[in-house]
């Protein structure tokens, strides 16, 4: 909901690197204002977007960053994050993507405290429950690479290409919080039901599976 971007705007805000852009895409141009004027934020109005992959892609296109970072309406960066994930990103070059913990706000999920991330394994990667799909980052030149979201996918879009990436580069992981979750789960937002969830998880895990897992082996010899 867009009433909770200005949440998402405050974490940015905050943040301790403050060379960055953010590219919000809504429906209709009264659809959301920024709290605060700021040149760094960018306002795409698209109507007939359907997916949230097409959204996400359209927002990629539009970027200039050289690196991406997919933020939730109502979740929230920690306020190191995205200073954090360069710092990632140059430590690491061979990696396409970064990734970090992240926690959940009780009020709107019914969750509480720190999740941690699974090591960036073929096997974590490739499986629903265990890759990561929050406070993602992305190399601008890995995600063009792959051909970028797909735009007929909505709550498994941000699966779909954290696969994708990682069958053309490695990932690093962040051992501390870059993210607050507040919005629902895919399923919920997608309406999608538990079974067809399932189900779809597990197409996706038959697709790249074995891609990944020799992606990974060849980069290391």
């Amino acid at each position: 909901e867009t009433r909770f971007l200005d949440d998402s705007l405050r974490s940015l805000l905050d943040q301790t690197w403050a060379d960055w852009e953010w590219v919000v895409v809504v429906d209709h141009e009264t659809a959301w204002g920024p709290i605060v004027e700021d040149p760094r934020i960018r306002i795409v109005v698209e109507e007939g977007l359907a997916t949230s992959g097409s959204a996400k892609r359209l927002a990629c296109y539009v970027a200039l960053g050289e690196c991406l970072v997919a933020l939730e309406p109502g979740d929230q960066l920690a306020p190191d994050a995205l200073e954090t994930i360069l710092e990632a990103l140059d430590a690491a070059p061979e990696a396409g993507m970064v990734y970090g913990d992240e926690a959940s706000d009780p009020e709107s999920t019914g969750l509480d405290g720190d999740t941690a991330a699974f090591e960036p394994l073929p096997h974590n990667i490739v499986s629903a429950p265990f890759a990561p799909t929050r406070g993602l980052a992305f190399r601008h030149a890995a995600y063009d690479a792959v051909g970028g979201y797909d735009e007929s996918l909505g709550g498994d879009a941000d699966h779909d290409l954290v696969c994708r990436i990682f069958e053309h580069a490695d990932a690093a992981r962040v051992g501390h919080r870059l993210y607050l979750k507040r919005s629902t789960t895919d399923a919920e937002a997608t309406g999608a039901a538990p079974s067809a969830r399932s189900e779809s998880d597990w197409q996706r895990y038959d697709r790249h599976v074995e891609s990944s897992c020799l992606a990974w082996a060849k980069r290391r010899g």
